[in-house]
């Protein structure tokens, strides 16, 4: 069966592939280097909001943003272009460490994802 909203429609599933594809491209063209890092970031946000959305999805849903909000707050580093070590998201797009970094975070967030049983399953079993 279809994953589907409240509403009852079917839910439509992110594909990042394509995304990161265009990304990578504009990028080699020297056109646009903030799709790079749109697209790490988007990486990092994708794990992180699977690594907590056992927890509930309306806890998921603030991860990603209260991360931004504190790289954007604290995360600068010694100068604007070198953002502290744990901020690597506004890292340059040229920076590899950072991209090896996000990969790690969205493989992290789907492993969690796969194992940990979900908030509400566990709740919703012991209901009948």
């Amino acid at each position: 069966m279809a994953p589907t909203s409240l509403f009852g429609k079917r839910r439509q599933e992110a594909h990042f592939g394509p995304v990161a594809i265009l990304a990578v491209l504009l990028m080699r063209l020297g056109i646009a280097p903030a799709g790079g890092i749109a697209a790490r970031a988007s990486l990092v946000f994708l794990g992180l909001l699977l690594a907590v959305a056992p927890f509930g999805w309306h806890l998921a849903a603030l991860s990603p943003t209260l991360y931004l909000l504190v790289v954007a707050v604290a995360g600068r580093g010694e100068d604007i272009i070198h953002p502290a070590p744990w901020a690597w998201i506004a890292a340059p797009v040229e920076d590899g460490l950072s991209w090896v970094l996000s990969a790690l975070v969205l493989a992290v967030g789907i492993l969690l994802y796969v194992t940990m049983p979900s908030r509400l399953a566990v709740s919703s079993s012991g209901a009948e």
